[in-house]
């Protein structure tokens, strides 16, 4: 039996094949490489905006005109974010600007629309927030933050995602009318215990995941809710507000409760906060919770206009 013998290319003509099948290969590729350095080339390089200073605040200029609050570094224990720094009107409050900050209150003016994220991370803020309606408020804007035991989101804000992450001491949340509550925007916020959502209010998937002490959430009206709003937050008591429960609510934030209960009228306000309240009577606090919310609601009552109206309009169709 015959061998078959293998025929061997001589060395030069396997280098030139070799050649060319890499340039067949590499070719698109080197060229298109080639394409992307010089594109590369061609753009001008990223240049951070200039940030200015004055006094406690720093900031920088948006294309608008108006400027972003970049950081704090005073100590004011009764903060009220300003409307105006060197002439520029504030539009916004910068990433990280108020991160570990500590205050007693926090006031936003309405002239704010958008709280940038992880604003006011770690922050600690013992008293009260007050919030401008329609805000933007961003991913993770507070955080870890030690927060107010009452807290008002106003009409028309739209929550980030994790925005009020991880908080503490906060207990009785109050959602406005037409507020968007993003996901996750109070996982994990351990003290939580009663949320209140007027009508119009929409909270999406996992708003509230894994908040261990909720015990009540009352819906006033049509509010839009995801099946795992409240996702791993135990036994969670879930109701629609009637007028019986509307009554308790108001009664525990000094709502005058003769007005709503027995005799409601569409259009009809919160009371100032100095204007005495009227002679009805109303249960003593009964847990350091209510007595909490109780004197909290002085400081809030201007939050609460837009979603006070929603309620009362709800008892009035009853």
């Amino acid at each position: 039996m015959k061998k078959r013998r293998i025929a061997y290319l001589p060395g030069p003509i396997k280098r030139v094949l070799a050649l060319g099948i890499a340039v067949l290969l590499l070719g698109p590729t080197v060229a298109f490489a080639a394409g992307d350095n010089t594109a590369r080339e061609e753009m001008p390089p990223y240049e951070p905006p200039e940030v200015y200073t004055s006094g406690e605040y720093s900031y920088i200029i948006n294309e608008d005109g108006t400027i972003t609050i970049s950081y704090y570094e005073g100590e004011e224990e009764e903060l009220v974010i300003p409307t105006e720094i060197d002439g520029y009107a504030v539009s916004a409050i910068g990433g990280e600007a108020f991160s570990y900050a500590e205050m007693k209150s926090l006031t936003i003016p309405e002239e704010i629309g958008e709280i940038e994220g992880r604003a006011f991370e770690y922050c600690s803020i013992s008293d009260s927030v007050e919030f401008p309606a329609n805000i933007v408020i961003g991913h993770y804007a507070f955080s870890y933050a030690y927060l107010p035991s009452v807290l008002c989101i106003p009409g028309g804000a739209q929550v980030g995602r994790e925005a009020f992450s991880y908080c503490e001491g906060l207990k009785v949340l109050i959602v406005g009318s037409q507020a968007v509550m993003g996901k996750r925007c109070f996982g994990y916020s351990d003290d939580l215990k009663k949320v209140v959502c007027a009508e119009g209010a929409a909270l999406e998937e996992d708003a509230f995941e894994y908040c261990g002490d909720m015990e009540q959430v009352i819906l006033c009206g049509d509010v839009s809710m995801h099946k795992d709003a409240f996702s791993y937050c135990g036994h969670v008591k879930i109701t629609q507000a009637d007028k019986e429960e509307l009554s308790e609510i108001l009664a525990t934030l000094s709502i005058e409760e003769a007005k709503v209960a027995a005799n409601p009228q569409k259009g009809t306000q919160a009371p100032k906060a100095e204007t005495p309240p009227p002679a009805v009577e109303t249960p003593e606090p009964r847990t350091k919770l209510e007595q909490k919310v109780t004197e909290a609601w002085g400081v809030m009552v201007g939050q609460f206009q837009s979603l006070w109206d929603q309620v009362i309009s709800i008892v009035d169709r009853k």
